[in-house]
């Protein structure tokens, strides 16, 4: 027997396509010329793989190489000046550490399984759970294999349904794994835990695990890479004899339009006509058959962690985009709360690339389902389609946790129909109360509908509904539908940033500089996010949707080179912003102002020897500004000041900051170095100076920079940098109310810079440096920023400077820039740094700047807070030694 199966393993191996020492580069695209290489190259070389397609510039490009063209790929992109990593630098050794496991028969669920295993999973479902499943037959395949699926639910006629298209890629084998893993889960789960049986009462989940039958198989037996179906012949090329057709490209919804190909042998390839696969035909055929029940449309795919609404056609968004968003954003935020993995969402074509004839988009414009997705398994792009088995289970868990709150909206939306009496007596209530609620909406409504009892009026259908417990179901669903209106509500306030871009623009002469300083002074609708500083020094601006025809078209006119530094603004912040659902503190994620103030408390409780807790003063909108006090024990110990977000936008800086309190604590008594100095040295940190700023970020607008004062002339908001009493409404701030740099009316009218200001006079004998922490740019600097010229210790800071920006280089390479503010970035007055060694006294007086250099800006990801920190407080440990010595 063993004999027979070695054989049979070395036949299938002959046979099956290797790829050895091919490999997987990630390239980014800079500019538009790199772009346009990059589709060229896609469109004229088959032999290269595009597992992630050339789409937009903020998107990177993943592209799998065969051994033979390594050198000249590498060669051409290095010419043409792109960035690539290898993501993969050996394919056949990730496909065959894939298939190392020796497995016993039968079907594994933590590993991948052939056809015949997963069919046969299917029938051992039906029977171990004969009254909450049934095997049917979709269609046949080219081949003439059953294409099957089951039905998972309790019993009961005409319950909604969610229905899950899975690996209509055939290489996407994570999609099948993860489908059988929740299935499972499902039927182990009902009447044993109670949110899973209520669904199954109530709901049917359609499961496929495999639709392109064919093609998984072909994965198996002859290349592990394949895609399409397995119909054909449709072409001879000089690549050879072209089979099959892109099955996601093949549906009756803008067939052939954008993001397919007329060509049979790219991947691509949408097919001769609609439904010519007898795939998407015979889906098709069921889910019109059934579509009075189905109320969710789930087409799972891998790889990049997306779950993603119609239109992959256009980047035009739907009727019902804003429920879809809302409603993807929850979860998202439900897979993060597993295994910390973030889901990008919006529309297909916004997220990922445009895809015309795809099954979500058909789903929704020809069949009305509402809740029609594409979603993208794990992961980044580590792995890509060949992702180790150990992560099959996380995968499924993560994946669980979304469809069970897709699963509580196709409830709400269908239970809602027999509650409509109460809801339309409730909803004027809750309309008037909901928007006045501090904290949780539910404290409103269950003051108001505590004592309502169990089939309160309008509840009868409810009561009587066949397969539903015996609670009243409409309480339940009027308190969902109420959290969804409070979310919407929230939602539709929000500044939305879709397909806004930032350009980088550097100016190659004087006349171009000035020309973008008028720019700047002149159009309010653009956001500088690095003003103009000098020429050769870069520009980085926000342009909205409907300026950028005339931004590129002025810059172009100019003569001024521009490159496309963020593509879609929005979909950055959507990666940013993910919910987080953790009962503690998360320091790897982005946190609320009442969050970071939780956190600074539980620090003062937990380290009482080494933190007291300090009110600097009140904001405008009278929240307490807190900082907090770090050290051991002592008197008249120098100290460092560090002032953490003076600008509301600059996430990166409080993130940063909390995790160096963290690192300080936890490393005293435990680190000789770090002991020492909190015994010879006190900081004092404050997170977050412009505190309702920081509140309006979170709340209405992402890229707010300024206070909350106002109005002045209609426009809100001082920059709190510009508003110090240092050479104030001098040059490099304005004295326009609704730019983003205005000075306010005078020097310290704002109370958060007042406030401060007293506090560190108050303080300020033993408080020998001041650190103004700001993002981006990756720079530290020294006064001055009101004019070129150098201050009199300017030698002693620079040499400073430079030790911090060494410390910085050697924790994770990166190179900060150091020099007076000035001569490094641009001329500004009125600012904390200057103020504080001009009118404080403090020598070691830094305004720094935290990473990136400008591929994510203001926007920065989660992932790098934690690198972020750790290379501040290498500089901050030197920045302490210094004054200890001195």
């Amino acid at each position: 027997m063993r004999a027979l199966l070695l054989l049979l393993t070395v036949a299938v191996a002959f046979a099956a396509k290797r790829f050895d020492g091919e490999q997987v580069l990630r390239i980014h695209p800079q500019h538009d010329g790199q772009l346009k290489e990059l589709r060229s190259l896609e469109m004229a070389e088959a032999r290269l793989d595009f597992w992630k397609g050339p789409t937009a510039l903020s998107r990177p490009v993943d592209v799998r190489v065969p051994r033979e063209m390594l050198k000249e790929v590498k060669t051409l992109l290095e010419k043409t000046g792109m960035e690539y990593t290898v993501m993969v630098e050996d394919l056949q050794q990730n496909i065959n550490s894939e298939r190392s496991r020796v497995r016993s028969t039968g079907f594994n669920f933590d590993d991948y399984n052939t056809i015949d295993d997963i069919d046969a999973q299917l029938q051992t479902f039906a029977a171990n759970y004969p009254s909450l499943t049934s095997v049917f037959t979709i269609g046949t395949s080219h081949h003439g294999r059953a294409i099957n699926a089951i039905k998972v639910g309790a019993a009961g006629t005409n319950k909604p349904a969610i229905f899950l298209e899975g690996q209509i890629h055939a290489r996407e084998w994570v999609v099948s794994a993860t489908l059988l893993l929740n299935i499972k889960y499902l039927l182990e789960g009902y009447g044993s835990n109670s949110q899973i049986t209520e669904f199954m009462n109530t709901l049917d989940f359609y499961f496929i695990p495999v639709t392109n039958v064919d093609g998984y198989i072909y994965t198996w037996t002859h290349d592990r890479m394949w895609r399409k179906t397995r119909s054909g012949p449709h072409s001879q090329s000089i690549w050879g004899t072209c089979y099959g057709v892109d099955p996601n490209r093949n549906w009756d919804d803008h067939f052939a339009g954008p993001g397919t190909s007329s060509d049979p042998c790219s991947d691509l390839y949408h097919g001769p006509s609609p439904f010519s696969e007898v795939e998407t035909e015979a889906v098709s055929n069921w889910v019109l058959a059934n579509s009075n029940n189905i109320k969710s449309y789930l087409s799972v795919h891998a790889y990049s962690q997306m779950w993603m609404t119609p239109y992959g056609w256009t980047y035009a968004h739907p009727p019902d985009y804003e429920d879809q968003y809302s409603l993807a954003g929850r979860i998202a935020g439900a897979i993060q709360g597993v295994h910390r993995k973030r889901f990008a969402y919006g529309t297909i074509a916004d997220v990922i690339y445009e895809a015309a004839g795809s099954s979500c988009d058909w789903a929704y414009s020809k069949v009305g389902v509402k809740y029609s997705f594409a979603i993208e398994l794990r992961d980044e792009g580590r792995y890509g389609f060949v992702l180790p088995a150990d992560q099959i289970r996380p995968s499924a868990e993560e994946f669980f946790a979304g469809l069970m709150v897709l699963a509580s909206q196709v409830q709400l939306d269908w239970l809602g129909i027999h509650c409509v009496r109460i809801w339309s007596r409730m909803s004027t209530f809750v309309t008037n109360q909901i928007l006045l609620t501090v904290g949780d909406p539910r404290r409103v409504i269950e003051r108001r509908y505590s004592t309502s009892h169990e089939t309160g009026p309008g509840c009868r259908d409810v009561k009587n509904y066949a397969t539903l417990p015996t609670v009243s179901r409409c309480r339940i669903v009027i308190m969902n539908a109420l959290l969804l209106l409070f979310t919407v509500t929230v939602a539709s306030a929000i500044t939305r940033f879709d397909r806004e871009q930032v350009l980088r623009v550097i100016p190659q002469n004087e006349r171009q500089l000035q020309d973008l300083v008028r720019l700047e002074r002149e159009d309010i609708r653009l956001d500088f996010w690095k003003s103009p500083g000098g020429v050769f020094r870069p520009v980085d601006v926000r342009v909205p949707r409907n300026l950028l025809t005339h931004v590129r078209k002025l810059l172009g006119n100019t003569g001024i080179q521009y490159t496309v530094m963020i593509d879609d603004l929005q979909q950055l912040i959507n990666n940013q912003t993910s919910p987080s659902i953790t009962n503690e503190f998360d320091f790897d994620n982005y946190n609320s102002y009442e969050e970071i103030n939780t956190q600074l408390q539980d620090f003062a409780d937990k380290h009482q020897s080494l933190t007291s807790l300090i009110k600097i003063g009140v904001s405008h909108e009278s929240r307490d500004i807190y900082a907090i006090r770090v050290g051991s024990s002592g008197t008249n110990k120098p100290a460092i000041f560090l002032e953490g977000q003076i600008h509301a936008r600059e996430w990166i800086v409080s993130a940063t900051l909390l995790y160096n309190i963290k690192f300080l604590l936890d490393g005293y008594g435990t680190d000789d170095r770090i002991t020492k100095l909190m015994d010879e040295v006190d900081f004092y940190f404050l997170p977050v100076t412009n505190v309702d700023g920081y509140v309006y970020t979170w709340t209405t607008n992402r890229l707010w920079r300024k206070t909350r004062s106002g109005p002045i002339d209609g426009c809100y908001g001082v920059d709190p940098n510009r508003n110090w009493d240092d050479h104030y409404a001098e040059p490099g701030a304005s004295d326009n109310p609704c730019s983003d740099t205005y000075h306010g009316p005078t020097a310290f009218s704002e109370v958060e810079t007042k406030s401060l200001s007293n506090w560190v006079l108050e303080n300020g004998k033993d408080i020998k440096a001041y650190l103004a922490v700001h993002s981006y740019s990756e720079m530290w600097m020294s006064p001055y920023g009101w004019t070129h010229d150098l201050p009199r210790d300017y030698e002693e800071q620079n040499d400073l400077g430079a030790k911090t920006v060494n410390a910085i280089r050697e924790v994770n390479g990166l190179n900060f820039k150091h020099g007076s503010i000035a001569n490094v970035i641009y001329v500004t007055s009125g600012n904390s740094a200057d103020w504080a060694y001009d009118v404080a006294g403090i020598k070691y007086s830094y305004a720094i700047e935290l990473r990136d250099n400008g591929r994510y800006g203001f926007v920065l990801p989660p992932e790098q807070i934690k690198p972020s920190a750790e290379e501040f407080f290498a500089a901050l440990l030197v920045v302490a030694e210094q004054i200890a010595n001195e």
